[in-house]
Order: structure tokens, then sequence, then C-alpha cells
């Protein structure tokens, strides 16, 4: 027989080691008609494509979000103006080695007018970190579960449920900008990690069962 449930939430940051550098890289192309901003935005699309593999970045380090294709406006005086189209195309490369980011930007911007959105570094899914944030997760939510127990003179029963709950952190989860050091050129950047953590949240439903833990 329970005596009810409760609901808790834990919550554990995690120190470690980052061991993915992600770099956004974006096209784009204004034209007069949307048939030939496409074939701008092609254009470029294949300069970036051609970069990315003299540097030897395989496809699985690349996601793309393919061609798109919208009006463009601008104010003027007061007033929205069409001033055409614009044609965009987004490759997020993630690397393992920092060696090639100083010129994968570089060349980017020089050979396909790329805007370039980091880098940032980022922790594998398999990463130590990330398994270890979810443990200490779990156990804040047993000790707070447990508090609330021993406060209402029952005890602590079987997990009924146990979630992930949404945060707003998630899109960011895992991600800091690299820093980067000086050098002679573009070219020649080196980068290292800076502080980095990792956040785990959790949503546990306990049961409560009569009597408090002392009683055993």
């Amino acid at each position: 027989m329970t005596a009810g449930t409760v609901v808790v939430r834990g919550h554990a940051l995690v120190p470690g080691e980052p061991d993915q550098l992600e770099v956004a890289l974006t096209v784009s192309a204004v034209e007069d008609s949307a048939a030939s901003a496409l074939t701008a935005a092609a254009r470029l699309s294949g300069e970036l494509v051609a970069v990315l593999s003299e540097l030897a970045v395989p496809d699985r380090a690349r996601s793309t979000s393919g061609l798109t294709v919208r009006e463009e406006f601008e104010r003027i005086e007061g007033r929205w103006a069409r001033r055409g189209y614009r044609a965009s195309n987004q490759v997020v490369v993630r690397l393992h080695e920092p060696d090639r980011i100083g010129r994968l930007m570089s060349e980017s911007v020089a050979r396909a007018r790329a805007r370039v959105d980091g880098p940032r570094w980022r922790f594998k899914p398999d990463n130590p970190a990330r398994a270890e944030a979810c443990r200490q997760a779990a156990a804040d939510a047993r000790r707070k579960a447990e508090a609330y127990a021993g406060a209402l003179g029952l005890r602590l029963g079987n997990v009924l449920k146990v979630a992930e709950p949404a945060t707003d952190h998630d899109s960011e989860a895992g991600l800091a900008p690299a820093l980067l050091r000086d050098a002679p050129g573009p070219t020649d950047m080196q980068v290292r990690a800076g502080h980095l953590d990792v956040e785990a949240t959790v949503e546990v439903t306990f049961a409560l069962e009569p009597g408090s833990a002392s009683d055993g």
C-alpha cells in the first residue's frame, strides 16, 4: 500500500574535456530572381564542398541544411522594399582535431564567401562526462526525494517513472566558444578548449510508503 508519490528533479554539472570542435559555415547569395539566387548559392556551395574535400573532412563530419530561398527585404526611409531573393545553405562541420580549423575558416570565407559561426567545443555523445552527469543527477533526485519523505514521516518506495525534461539550455548543451591563440596568420590559427561543463537534469517519480526510514 502506498501513501502517494513524490516527483523530484535532479540536477548535475560535471566538468570534462571536450572532444569535438564544431563550426557552422553559411553561404548565401541575393539576386533579382529566385532561380538566379539558387544558381549563385549552388556555385558557392560547390566551392565550399571543394574546400572541405581538399582538407579531407569526411562526409560523416558534415551536416548540410540544403539550399533554401526566400524574399529579401530592406527598410528604406521608413518603408520595406524588396531587394530580391536570398538563397542560402549551411554546412555544420564537426572535427575531432583542431589542426585544420584555421585553414577551413579562412578558405571558406575567401573562396565561398561563407559566414562563419564558431568555432565551438562540444562533447561527443559517448564522452564519459555525459554519463557521469546523468549518474549524479539521478543521485541528486534520490537525495531530494528522501528528504521530502523523511520530513513527511514516510519511506521512499520504488521508482515509478524517469524522464529527461526539456530545458532552455538543450540547444546549447555541451557547447563552449573555442579560444583562439595568437598566430602569424589565419591558416596557422591554433585552437584550444576552454572550460566546459556537461549539464544533466532528470525528473523521477517515487512511490511513498507509510512509516519513516528509521522504522525499517
